[in-house]
């Protein structure tokens, strides 16, 4: 939703547009307002806002469930400025725009808003009014505010997310040669845990074991399973250990022989690596893993020539994969 309003009227619409959104809460112990804040040149920084919220709160927070707030005030025009502002409390997620031709009482109506969310019964203008002799000294607690960098990952995103990622893929030793597919992927975003599904398909191969005879097999290999991760935030950056439980199947078919038949096949395969993750966009990160697949009971691949049986392929019993993609994730 996008509003419009010059510098004397930016504060009244953004309070009256954010306090319908969230939750009313009772009174508990304190808990932090994580902000992220990005400002034009010349325009208020986060420090600015954290102080007028403790100024216009005059004590800290209250509410179960904290508050974590985004901004980001650009300038788009001459003397012209864009507000957008997330608030995200407890369950409770709000993303308004408004413009105004003040960056300050922009930065003013943020934190304006930012203090309704946390507790509306503090936030009223007659309270900021008040003298600070008629106010007894609040007592000691913990911070109200811990600003947050550029591009930290954690404090807005929703406690459930839903991944779906496309990539491709190169391996050595699941296949007689280094071998190439693509690969799709859904997967719930848990904070810093991912669980999800995924599929993949290697381009087909065909060897010839018997050149005399041009004489070969083709391999069609795919795979399915599941998959866990768990991540470590570094700014716009992730990274951490995963592991996944997959189904290989193969279909084997000969050629250059006589009669030549198909088989398929199929064995379970465990998989231990590392998952990169980088920020493109606020909805689009690339996608990178490293692993080591732990293949169980693989099958022997014997060519049947005429006039004997040959050997031709077993896969390897360590093999190795990496992959690359990228992931949107919603909502």
């Amino acid at each position: 939703m996008r509003h419009e309003v010059d510098a004397r009227t930016a504060l009244a619409v953004f309070v009256v547009v954010v306090s319908g959104a969230r939750h009313a809460y009772a009174d508990s112990a304190p808990a932090p307002l994580e902000l992220a804040w990005e400002a034009a040149e010349g325009c208020p920084d986060a420090t600015f806002v954290v102080q007028r919220v403790e100024q216009i709160l005059r004590a800290p927070p209250t509410i179960p469930g904290g508050v974590m707030a985004r901004g980001v005030l650009q300038k788009t025009g001459d003397a012209h400025f864009e507000l957008e502002l997330t608030i995200r409390a407890d369950e409770a997620e709000d993303t308004r725009t408004i413009e105004g031709t003040s960056c300050a009482a922009l930065a003013e109506a943020a934190a304006v808003a930012i203090s309704l969310a946390i507790d509306p019964t503090r936030a009223s203008p007659s309270r900021e009014r008040e003298t600070p002799a008629a106010v007894a000294p609040a007592p000691e607690a913990p911070p109200l505010a811990r600003l947050v960098a550029k591009g930290e990952r954690e404090p807005l995103a929703p406690p459930n997310r839903v991944a779906l990622g496309v990539g491709s893929a190169i391996g050595s030793g699941s296949l007689p040669r280094l071998g190439a597919g693509i690969f799709a992927s859904a997967a719930l975003d848990l904070r810093r845990f991912r669980v999800g599904a995924l599929g993949a398909f290697s381009f087909r191969q065909r060897p010839v074991f018997e050149p005399a005879l041009g004489a070969g097999a083709s391999f069609d290999t795919f795979a399915v399973g599941i998959f866990g991760a768990y991540m470590v935030p570094l700014g716009p950056f992730a990274f951490g250990p995963a592991a996944n439980l997959e189904l290989t199947y193969m279909r084997v078919e000969g050629f250059g022989i006589r009669s030549p038949k198909s088989a398929w096949t199929a064995w379970p395969t465990g998989v231990l690596g590392a998952r990169c993750e980088l920020d493109l966009a606020r909805r689009v990160r690339a996608v990178a893993r490293a692993d080591v697949l732990l293949p169980v009971d693989t099958p022997i691949v014997i060519l049947g020539a005429p006039g004997s049986k040959q050997y031709l392929y077993e896969p390897e019993r360590v093999a190795l994969r990496f992959s690359f993609g990228a992931e949107i994730v919603l909502p």
